[in-house]
């Protein structure tokens, strides 16, 4: 008859094996409202905004947080967003009577909020735009790592529990005489070292959590009841970099900023002739005189240098983008596949008797460490979504990603041209499919943020055919 520690073993190994993973959270308790407003604040008035925001996010909290939820939350809960919304005169009351928790999923703050290229002649608007996505930025960022984390803390909770079943294994079989110290020791090693990182996950999970909660302005006492969704799923296909280069024209702040002074600067009053001036070298001599040149707008030269800087960044992000890609779509594709079926392949070796129990518990502890570098990969690439989005100036949805890499992209230098065609076709980008709007978005009658009327395009002196020349 079998040993009792033996058969207590296999119990466990089976229930090891068998294991789904752990849930990625598991509350208690309904996460705590923002805090109470004090009574400073109260009696400025501003408690009935708080009390409103606080039954608004409620029903988004009441459920596994996605990204989304977190989004909108982050917009009106804020601190910080808060403090931009103020810096412009805006209340997350106004927001919520304007409809911001009722505009379609996910939620583009561009488009939908702000208003894809409006204000583009008004500075402080651009600040607006600026502050108010880099924050939004921030708080998707930590979205996506407390996810990530709760995700690989199950996970490094099944790894450590493999170990310790290998090493009380191990143990078991050095006290009745089946096994040397030799055999045991590296095994009992590798227990601890991979109780070290279950450890050190759940303190990287439960920094993440304050760090969101504090995001989010939500109370940092229970973080610990917030419930997370998973990480969203890798999409299968990419928007071309064509496509995000055509974004980049309809919504980056600085090149929507040049166009408009080049709009606002006097075009150059007819052709000049070759210039016959005749310069010497080294040029900072007596003999030189130097005089301003005409023959290019000082507008023209800054959208130029800011058009290559945009789609230099564009392009960078781009191609993070792609490899984030493929390392998540090999992992998804062929890595957990594989290691799945040499789990599967074992385990029918095990129930045979040709293996023992160590190698069986190895290939799923490795199985298991191969989906937590999978979650880093997906991770990583929701990161660098987000930075393409900051290149782009705006977001880039994945419901028309499709639509939007099926629409040719204007030149790259076209923000520092000066002539009416290239104005010409800054309006016909702006009308193309590509800022078609979705279903979702055509029951939007207009931003929430109302925009400047937009400025004149500057009309060109006749006869000025080289005036970019």
């Amino acid at each position: 008859m079998p040993h009792p520690f033996f058969l207590a073993q296999a119990r466990r190994l089976l229930a090891i094996l068998l294991a789904g993973g752990l849930p990625y959270a598991l509350a208690a308790e309904p996460v705590s409202p923002p805090a109470a407003p004090t009574e400073a604040v109260a009696r400025s008035g501003h408690a009935t905004y708080h009390q409103g925001v606080a039954a608004a996010i409620a029903p988004l909290l009441a459920q596994p947080l996605t990204l989304d939820a977190a989004s909108r939350i982050g917009l009106l809960n804020s601190p910080q967003t808060q403090q931009v919304w103020a810096d412009f005169g805006i209340t997350p009351h106004d927001l919520l009577l304007a409809g911001v928790l009722k505009l379609p999923a996910p939620l583009a703050l561009q488009r939908d909020v702000l208003g894809i290229g409006q204000g583009a002649a008004a500075r402080y608007q651009q600040d607006f735009r600026t502050a108010l996505a880099k924050q939004l930025e921030g708080i998707q960022q930590a979205w996506l790592t407390a996810a990530a984390a709760e995700h690989k803390r199950a996970l490094f909770q099944d790894i450590a529990l493999a170990g310790e079943a290998a090493g009380d294994l191990a143990s078991g079989q050095r006290k009745v005489g089946n096994t040397g110290a030799a055999h045991a020791l590296p095994i009992l090693l590798e227990q601890h070292r991979l109780a070290s990182d279950r450890d050190k996950a759940e303190a990287e999970a439960l920094a993440s959590r304050g760090a969101l909660a504090a995001a989010l302005g939500l109370d940092p006492q229970h973080t610990s009841a917030l419930r997370l969704a998973t990480l969203p799923a890798l999409p299968r296909q990419l928007p071309a970099l064509s496509a995000m280069l055509a974004v980049a024209q309809q919504q980056r702040a600085d090149w929507l900023s040049a166009r408009a002074a080049q709009r606002r600067e006097a075009p150059l009053g007819g052709v000049l002739a070759e210039s016959r001036a005749h310069f010497t070298l080294p040029l900072l001599t007596q003999n030189n005189a130097f005089r301003r040149s005409v023959a290019v707008r000082e507008s023209d030269l800054t959208a130029q240098a800011i058009s290559a800087k945009g789609v230099a960044e564009v392009q960078g992000s781009h191609a993070h983008l792609v490899a984030a890609h493929a390392r998540a779509s090999r992992y998804q594709d062929h890595l957990l596949p594989l290691h799945a079926q040499h789990v599967g392949e074992l385990f029918k070796l095990y129930n045979g008797m040709l293996i023992g129990t160590f190698e069986l518990l190895e290939s799923r502890r490795k199985e298991l460490e191969a989906q937590a570098e999978a979650t880093d990969a997906l991770q990583d690439f929701w990161l660098r979504w987000l930075a393409l989005e900051a290149a782009v100036g705006g977001e880039v949805p994945l419901l028309t990603a499709s639509a939007v890499a099926a629409t040719p992209a204007p030149a790259p230098t076209e923000v520092g041209k000066t002539t009416g065609e290239a104005e010409q076709k800054s309006e016909a980008a702006t009308a193309s499919p590509a800022a078609a709007p979705t279903a979702a978005s055509r029951n939007q009658a207009a931003p929430l943020v109302p925009p400047l009327p937009r400025l004149p395009a500057a009309k060109p002196a006749t006869g000025n055919a080289h005036a970019g020349h």
